[in-house]
């Protein structure tokens, strides 16, 4: 019987067999995450707000100058139907088109 032989596949293999970089306690780093501002959907736009990025839990007031903190879902969830609102019925049901690939919508 043959031993079958195990090895890394060749991107896997570095010097000195390490597959990663070592951190010891107190080590760290930084990850700077840019601030994403968003406008309201506008179907009939062509400045890419035509197209639905994600849909706000909460009514807020974004008029002003001053950003407004809030949350969206933007993938991986499942959203009733009732209770996506839109202005015009016509941005909802585009809306709900541009956002089918990663929201999940139930009647």
């Amino acid at each position: 019987m043959r031993r079958a032989r195990r090895t890394r596949p060749r991107e896997c293999r570095r010097a000195g067999g390490s597959l990663s970089t070592d951190f010891i306690v107190g080590d760290g780093f930084d990850i700077t995450v840019p601030e994403t501002l968003w406008e309201n959907y506008d179907d009939g736009a062509s400045d890419g707000t035509q197209v639905a990025q994600g849909l706000l839990l909460n009514d807020c007031d974004a008029s002003g100058t001053a950003n407004v903190l809030t949350a969206i879902i933007v993938r991986e969830a499942v959203v009733l139907d009732r209770f996506v609102t839109a202005e015009v019925s016509a941005h909802k049901a585009a809306g709900k088109t541009d956002l089918a690939t990663n929201i999940t919508f139930l009647a």
